[in-house]
């Protein structure tokens, strides 16, 4: 009996080398404490302190440059030092002392359309390819304190805010990835990922400033989408007339949006199209021919704010203002179908479209990316989040029930392809009457029961009764 527990016990706990297969799959990376490259005043602290340079601001400027072109070009950090006169010493301590690249814990790869999606230290970034360039969506907060009703995220709360550091390595990733594979880097940003931009206004600011002056992108290149923080906004329209801004509306009038937009309670209609009036002006007179303006974002709700009745609202709230409404089809999220959000056929998205046309606005359906990644961003996070709480065999159940998210702020996912290949596990459990009972792998398992079953009977073991149960 003795012995037979013994087999009955290593059997519940698979290989170690197993195991640490499955770490990699779930992304249990190691954490590497230092601080990222791009955490300028810790460099800068690094080189006065321990390197002795007097221009440290000066020349944390010029290594943070350097690092950013070689993720760009896919050329070594020691090759483009050397033509900077930037020390062998210096290169080689900042190897040493700062982290040059933030590895993704996880990384999936859609079926569908190619986009990416990395999550780094339990925050999401989605690379997006498309024809003419390939655009990083970045998140600025890991949850959201906003509590958009329809936005796995915004059901997260706060956890906490990303740094500066934190949103370029997300665009580093990227590039390094973009170029590893053959691809040219990367040269449009988005804060469309977790969080609310501006509601971290400093961090999120600085990260611009990097994005611009280190990895020189065009400041019509970086678009900050926002839910409507009007102080923030107008700031920001100040400091950053030439970077764009996108505006999540969701609703035409301050009643309805405060139903499914918590926030517009602070910030009613009115004083969010003043500050969208603010940021076209200044717009406007930077940029007076271009054809640009401001993007809307709508999500398409049915039954809640997708009627002819809400397009003729909203196209007469938008009258005269140079914007392009983004129309984003509702695709249900694991929290939000409990709240009872559906999308609208596609047809009626078309004519909700097409009236706002009629009325002469400027609007189009968003382009679904990703959608075969069975993932949003914030939805990974959130289920994380839960799994204390839900069995696997219930998360199974929720991502088999419901469709892929079509909105970039929730980039929606079908079902999932890791690109490490996944293997299948065994699980072991008791039964209600205490009999162990081992689940494997089909093939695996007939082996190892007929094995055992002809270990019990030449010991002479009778009675005993051991239970395998097989799922495929």
């Amino acid at each position: 009996c003795t012995w037979l527990a013994m087999v009955l016990a290593s059997r519940r706990r698979p290989p170690p080398e197993e195991e640490e297969e499955e770490e990699e799959e779930e992304g249990e990376e190691s954490e590497d404490s230092r601080p990222s490259v791009f955490d300028v005043e810790a460099l800068k602290r690094w080189l006065y302190r321990e390197e002795g340079v007097r221009d440290e601001a000066a020349t944390a400027k010029k290594v943070v440059r350097l690092v950013a072109r070689s993720l760009q070009e896919g050329v070594s950090l020691e090759s483009l030092a050397r033509k900077a006169n930037v020390s062998e010493g210096v290169v080689a301590g900042l190897r040493e002392r700062f982290r040059l690249l933030a590895s993704p814990s996880r990384t999936l790869t859609s079926r569908k359309d190619g986009s990416t999606k990395f999550v780094i230290n339990g925050y999401e970034t989605v690379v997006m390819r498309h024809a003419e360039r390939t655009t990083v969506c970045v998140s600025s907060q890991v949850g959201c304190a906003m509590g958009c009703q329809f936005c796995a995220t915004g059901t997260m709360g706060l956890r906490r805010n990303l740094s500066s550091a934190d949103v370029v390595d997300q665009f580093a990733a990227a590039c390094a990835s973009e170029v590893g594979d053959g691809r040219a880097a990367p040269s449009n940003v988005v804060f469309m990922g977790q969080g609310e931009p501006l509601a971290n206004y400093g961090e999120v600011t600085k990260a611009i400033d990097l994005l611009l002056e280190a990895f020189q992108l065009r400041s019509r290149a970086v678009t900050v989408s926002t839910v409507g923080v009007v102080p923030s906004m107008k700031r920001f329209t100040a400091e950053y007339p030439e970077v764009s801004l996108a505006l999540s509306l969701h609703a035409p009038t301050q009643e309805l949006r405060e139903k499914i937009v918590p926030s517009a309670k602070k910030w009613p209609l009115h004083d969010l199209l003043a500050a969208v009036d603010d940021h076209l002006d200044a717009t406007q007179r930077r940029h007076r021919h271009s054809a640009g303006g401001m993007m809307i974002e709508y999500v398409l709700l049915k039954n809640v704010n997708d009627s002819f009745e809400n397009a003729d609202q909203l196209a007469s709230l938008l009258k005269g203002k140079k914007v392009m409404v983004n129309l984003i089809p509702f695709n249900p999220n694991v929290t939000a179908f409990d709240r009872g959000f559906e999308a609208p056929d596609l047809d009626h998205a078309r004519l909700f479209g097409k009236r706002l046309i009629d009325a002469g606005l400027r609007a189009r359906l968003r382009k679904e990316l990703g959608a075969d990644i069975n993932a949003a961003c914030g939805q990974l996070a959130l289920v994380e989040q839960n799994s204390k709480s839900k069995s696997k065999q219930q998360q199974k159940n929720n991502a088999k029930q419901h469709t892929p998210l079509k909105d970039i702020e929730d980039l929606g996912w079908g079902r999932s392809r890791e690109i490490k290949s996944r293997r299948r596990r065994k699980r072991h459990h008791t039964s209600d009457s205490g009999v162990v009972v081992v689940s494997a792998t089909k093939t695996r398992g007939v082996v190892s029961s007929l094995a055992l079953l002809l270990l019990l009977l030449a010991a002479g073991l009778g009675g005993g009764l051991v239970a395998f149960a097989y799922r495929k």
